[in-house]
């Protein structure tokens, strides 16, 4: 019987490799196998499956690299289907492009809120700052909410990585702190760091806003003196 390698002597019963006249065991002559041709091409395309799927080496003996690409963070070789890079701990997801929307809106509601305090009566001007405020706050935190959720980012205590609603909520309640905080974190799932920038951007935001409000005190605190002195000048000066 031949299976690739070996074959049964009809004496002993024993396996006897290939290229053997004779039984190593019993001394006894052994008849020619007679293999056809295609079944010596089946038999070694057997083995060669075989090797493929038991040993990491290829055909040639050597080792098998599968493919690798660098690192975006660190620049090392890691496999292609790998989602966390083995030296930076860097997570490989694709970016989503939430990155301008998280740093244009409050860049244009402080342009806004200027508008609106030159611009608008003081009537206008405190319920527009207002909802400017409002709208900008709730805007981010569903921007910020929406790439968390697109990247997987979860929570995790040692990282100090949450997931999107515990952002959401993190940055509507406490804008000033998480706003810039969750530009920073987000490194670690493969997208850029904007801290720096968004602390420029957070403080454009929080003092063009804050200047508005000082200035719409200021109008209003001197109306009211305006008035209480036309209203004492008409009593005591008659025509």
């Amino acid at each position: 019987m031949v299976d690739g390698f070996l074959r049964k002597c009809v004496h002993c019963g024993k396996g006897v490799a290939k290229g053997f006249d004779a039984c190593p065991f019993c001394n006894q002559a052994l008849p020619k196998a007679t293999v056809e041709p295609d079944q010596v091409e089946t038999i070694e395309e057997e083995m060669d499956v075989k090797q493929s799927l038991s040993s990491p080496y290829s055909k040639d003996m050597t080792p098998a690299t599968p493919a690798t690409v660098s690192c975006p963070a660190c620049g090392e070789a890691i496999l292609v289907i790998a989602k966390k890079c083995k030296h930076c701990a860097t997570y490989l997801a694709p970016s989503p492009n939430f990155e301008l929307l998280l740093l244009a809106i409050p860049v244009a509601s402080s342009v806004l809120v200027i508008f609106c305090g030159f611009k608008l009566s003081m009537f206008f001007v405190s319920s527009a700052v207002v909802l400017l405020t409002v709208l900008t706050i709730l805007a981010t935190a569903l921007v910020a909410a929406m790439e968390t959720n697109a990247v997987d980012m979860t929570y995790n205590k040692s990282k100090r990585t949450y997931d999107a609603v515990t952002w959401f909520f993190a940055i509507t309640f406490l804008w000033v702190v998480c706003y810039p905080a969750y530009l920073y974190k987000r490194r670690q799932y493969g997208l850029r760091n904007r801290l720096r920038t968004g602390l420029l951007v957070a403080a454009v935001f929080v003092g063009s806003t804050v200047y508005i409000a000082k200035v719409i005190s200021y109008v209003e605190t001197h109306a009211e003196y305006s008035n209480e002195a036309i209203q004492y000048f008409l009593k005591n000066f008659p025509k």
